[in-house]
C-alpha cells in the first residue's frame, strides 16, 4: 500500500441507517426505489412514487447523498448514491458516510469495483436468495488516503464514469425510438383480441430449482435477465434439472416471449438462438404464439397500455402476481401480419445498433475497472 494510506473497516467510516417506515406512515408523493430501479454501475432507472408503487410492507427511509447498497444478490452490484431522499426496499441498506474522515464518492467508487463486489458476494448467505448482512458488509476493508486525496481520486473517477454514462444515453434513445414506433403502429387500431385466443402454449416456471444450479448447466432465465424485449446473458444462472415432464414443460423455444408475472410486472423478452434449451424461473411465464410476432407482442406487453392492463388485473391481490386467466384476458391490438413484420425488421435494426454500442461500452467498462484498481492502489 502507498505510504500515507491506511486500511479501515467500512463500519469505521460508514454506518448502516435502518429507519423503518410502515405503509401507514408513508406519503404518496415520496420517491420509492426498489432493487429493480438500480442498475449495476449506479444508474437509477426512473423509480416510482409511493403512490404508484403501492407498498404493502415496511420500507427504509434514506437521505440524499447516502449510499444505497443492494444486499439481495450482492453479485449484481446494485449500488447507488441518489441525489434525492425517499424510501427504499428493505433489501437495500442505506449507508451514511462520516464525511469528516471519508468522501462518500470515494467510498462509492471503492464499493463499486468488480473485485469488491465479488468479495462481498462471497460473504453472502442463502442458497436461493443470497443476501449480505450488514455485519459482514461493515467488515469490508477500505483503503484510505487523506481526505484531500480521496476527493481528488473520486473526481477523476467521476469524470471517467460520466464518459461511460454518456454512452448509455444511446440506450435511452433506442428505447424511445422503439416506443415511438410501437405507438405509431397501434395508434390507429381500435379493435382488440384476447391474448388467450392467440396463444398456443402458456406456462410458468418451476419452484425450488435453486438446488439444481450448476456452473456448466443449461441457461436458467430469471426475472432480472428479462426486459426491453431482450434477455440479457450477463448474470445468467445455469441449471441441470432432472429429466421429466416438468423439465420439458419449462424449456424455452426460439421466439418464445417471456413475461415477468411477480413483483416487477410487465418485463418481457424474446428467446434467441443462444438460449434454446434454457429454462425459466418461477417468476416468469412462457407465452408461445404463432399468430403474433414476438417482437410486437413483447413491445406491447411492456408498453404503458400493456402494463396498465396487467396492474389492473393484479389489483386487489395481496402480492403482485399474474395468474393464467389474467394473462389470457389481456387485450392486444389487432395489427396486420404485414405491419407486424415491418415492426420486427425495425426492431432487429435497432438491436444491431444496440449490440455494437454494447460492445463499445463493455470495452469502456473494462478500462474503467482497470482505472479503479489503480486508483485504490494509490497509482493515480
Amino acid at each position: 500500500m502507498k505510504p500515507g494510506w491506511t486500511t479501515v473497516a467500512l463500519g469505521e467510516v460508514a454506518e448502516v441507517v435502518r429507519r423503518t417506515v410502515s405503509p401507514a406512515d408513508m406519503q404518496a408523493e415520496e420517491r420509492y426505489l426498489g432493487l429493480e430501479h438500480i442498475e449495476r454501475g449506479g444508474r437509477i432507472l426512473g423509480g416510482m412514487t409511493v403512490g404508484e408503487a403501492g407498498p404493502r410492507s415496511n420500507k427504509f427511509r434514506f437521505d440524499a447523498g447516502q449510499i444505497l447498497y443492494g444486499k439481495l444478490r450482492p453479485n449484481l452490484g446494485k449500488i447507488a448514491r441518489p441525489k434525492f431522499s425517499g424510501l427504499c426496499s428493505t433489501d437495500i441498506l442505506p449507508l451514511r458516510v462520516n464525511e469528516d474522515v471519508a468522501s462518500p464518492e470515494f467510498v462509492l467508487h471503492f464499493l463499486s469495483q468488480p473485485d469488491v463486489i465479488n468479495h462481498v458476494a462471497s460473504r453472502a448467505t442463502g442458497a436461493n436468495l443470497p443476501r449480505i448482512s450488514a455485519v459482514e458488509l461493515k467488515k469490508v476493508g477500505v483503503p484510505l488516503p487523506s481526505l484531500e486525496e480521496q476527493r481528488r481520486i473520486a473526481a477523476i473517477l467521476d469524470v471517467a464514469k460520466r464518459v461511460i454514462a454518456s454512452m448509455g444515453k444511446s440506450a435511452v434513445a433506442e428505447g424511445a425510438v422503439l416506443d415511438s414506433a410501437l405507438g405509431t403502429l397501434i395508434g390507429n387500431s381500435t379493435a382488440t383480441v384476447a391474448l388467450g385466443d392467440q396463444l398456443e402454449f402458456l406456462t410458468s416456471g418451476p419452484r425450488g430449482w435453486g438446488k439444481f444450479t450448476t456452473p456448466d448447466g443449461f441457461p436458467f432465465i430469471r426475472i432480472q435477465n428479462v426486459g426491453r424485449g431482450r434477455i440479457e446473458l450477463d448474470g445468467l444462472a445455469r441449471v441441470t434439472p432432472p429429466e421429466g415432464a416438468e423439465e420439458r414443460r419449462v424449456r424455452v423455444q426460439r421466439d418464445d416471449v417471456l413475461l415477468s408475472i411477480t413483483a416487477d410486472l410487465g418485463r418481457a423478452g424474446i428467446v434467441r438462438d443462444e438460449l434454446i434449451d434454457g429454462y425459466i424461473s418461477q417468476h416468469l411465464a412462457i407465452l408461445r404464439t404463432r399468430s403474433l410476432d414476438p417482437h410486437f407482442l413483447a413491445a406491447f406487453l411492456e408498453s404503458p397500455e400493456g402494463v396498465r392492463q396487467m396492474r389492473g388485473a393484479n389489483r386487489g391481490q395481496t402480492k403482485d402476481g399474474l395468474n393464467f386467466d389474467a394473462i389470457r384476458g389481456l387485450r392486444i391490438p389487432i395489427i396486420s401480419t404485414e405491419k407486424q413484420s415491418e415492426f420486427r425488421r425495425f426492431c432487429e435494426q435497432v438491436e444491431e445498433l444496440r449490440v455494437r454500442r454494447s460492445a463499445r461500452q463493455h470495452r469502456a467498462r473494462g478500462l474503467f475497472a482497470s482505472l479503479q484498481s489503480r486508483a485504490f492502489q494509490g497509482e493515480l
